[in-house]
C-alpha cells in the first residue's frame, strides 16, 4: 500500500489504469472497502489499521475489479 495515501485512494488506484471514470472509481471503490467491513475507515492511512484491517484493504483492492476469482497466501475469515 502507498502510505501518504488514504486507504480509500488506494483501493481506487487498482482502477485507475483501467480508465474508469473517477466517479466509478470511487463508488466501487467505497462498496469493496464497504464489502471487507472498512467503510467507517476510508480516510484512515495504512498506517492507522491493523494489521487484519490492512489485509482487508489488500481483499478490497481485488474485489474491486470484480474477478472471478482470489487466490489468497494464507487463510482469511469474515468478522
Amino acid at each position: 500500500m502507498i502510505g501518504h495515501q488514504t486507504i480509500l485512494s488506494n483501493v481506487e488506484l487498482a482502477l485507475t489504469i483501467g480508465g474508469i471514470s473517477k466517479k466509478e472509481r470511487r463508488q466501487r471503490a467505497i462498496k469493496a472497502l464497504e464489502e471487507v467491513g472498512l467503510k467507517n475507515q476510508i480516510h484512515k492511512k495504512p498506517n492507522q489499521l491493523s494489521g487484519g484491517q490492512m489485509q482487508r484493504v489488500a481483499i478490497a483492492r481485488a474485489l474491486v475489479n470484480d474477478p472471478d476469482i482470489i487466490l489468497a497466501d494464507e487463510p482469511t475469515r469474515s468478522t
